[in-house]
């Protein structure tokens, strides 16, 4: 990782509008190297991560999980968010012990449709919903209020749409929007209405989701976009670039005019493309930065050493010699200096007696997913 020249303002200053932001933009910012040579091919997991801890998540009637898509956790709750199957947030406590669950399908003040996205902020979790449903639970999951978002014909409410959200402040929304004229919004629930808008969309395909957008422990925003080599931090209510993803392999402009002007049809006729790109779910805190990307038609994960310089990348084939499963799942959460993956029931079960740990004596094939709070082994 290193700082991009100075000079390269200077050289650039002279050279039309457009080009003279970009490098103004480029010499604040620092740029994260991908090179292929640093994707470990023939190592196991255990040599690149350390496990934290795993919780198990109680079981029980009110409790079963479907499909995990985002993990929240603070200081005293864990909340796992199911938006595909059971269309459900459970909330457990730090060890996994189930507290309650929050699922009201319908048409009703407290009811929805779908859930399409939630944030935690000063102890309450808010929640968007379909159909134009947006409300708050407090850190149990019992009903607090109803917010009506003033949705217009410049930022309608799409369903099905993959809107994404997160709380800035008492007052502020980010909201990531699927087909509007710029990708997020800013929301101010004491105007009542939007207040700013953000980041071009760049073609038909230029589309996000909820691993775009992340917050840190500390509150720091971060946005990546899927066919954008940006890594953009919000700051004073504006997305300013702060790293650069120098790939070493990257889309061709060709290819990326191509892939992002597909029609839903088209795309279909298009093989994914071979090189690096969509950079997703990235991580900083005072250890080591975090993301993933796609190369090579696969998933990898990428993690730099702050304190050593040290880069390391491993793919999602790696051999998963803690749990015996194939591969390695992506991340769905984050908690202090822990990333959080899953595992599955039926891996930890086949292969116990050749894990470091025990299982519950009352955990089955049945049971709910692992939550393994894990950080990189920069050795």
């Amino acid at each position: 990782m290193n700082y991009l020249p100075l000079i390269l303002m200077v050289v650039l200053f002279s050279c039309k509008s457009k080009t003279h932001e970009t490098s103004e933009s480029l010499n604040r910012f620092e740029a994260i190297d991908v090179k292929k040579k640093d994707i470990l091919l023939n190592t196991s997991l255990s040599n690149v991560i350390s496990i934290d801890s795993l919780v198990f998540l109680e079981y029980n009637n009110q409790s079963i999980i479907g499909e995990i898509s985002k993990v929240l956790v603070t200081k005293d709750r864990i909340y796992v968010f199911d938006r595909l199957r059971s269309k459900s947030i459970f909330c457990f406590d730090r060890t996994g012990n189930f507290i309650n669950s929050y699922r009201s399908i319908g048409r009703g003040p407290k009811e929805y449709i779908d859930i399409l996205d939630i944030s935690f902020f000063d102890e309450e979790i808010y929640v968007l919903a379909a159909p134009e449903r947006f409300f708050v639970l407090d850190k149990d999951l019992d009903f607090h209020k109803s917010i009506d978002i003033k949705w217009g014909e410049e930022v309608p409410f799409v369903h099905p749409g993959h809107h994404h959200f997160t709380m800035l402040n008492s007052d502020t929304i980010l909201f990531y929007h699927p087909t509007a004229y710029y990708h997020y919004y800013f929301y101010s629930l004491s105007k009542e209405a939007f207040v700013s808008s953000q980041i071009k969309r760049r073609g038909t395909m230029d589309r996000s989701n909820f691993s775009h957008l992340t917050k840190s422990m500390s509150g720091e925003v971060f946005v990546t976009q899927r066919y954008n080599d940006i890594i953009y931090e919000l700051a004073n209510n504006l997305f300013l670039p702060k790293y650069f993803v120098n790939f070493e392999s990257p889309m061709s402009e060709s290819e990326t005019k191509q892939y992002i002007d597909a029609t839903p049809y088209t795309i279909f006729n298009y093989p994914m493309p071979h090189q690096m790109y969509n950079v997703r779910s990235f991580v900083e805190n005072d250890s080591y930065v975090f993301f993933n990307f796609f190369y090579d038609n696969m998933l990898h994960f990428y993690f730099y050493d702050i304190e050593n310089a040290r880069t390391m990348i491993i793919p999602q084939s790696i051999n998963n010699d803690i749990w015996e499963s194939e591969g390695f799942y992506g991340t769905y959460g984050h908690y202090r200096n822990s990333l959080i993956t899953l595992a599955q029931p039926y891996y930890l079960i086949d292969n116990q007696g050749d894990m470091e740990f025990e299982l519950p004596d009352d955990f089955t094939y049945a049971s709910n997913p692992v939550l393994v709070f894990y950080q990189p082994k920069f050795e």
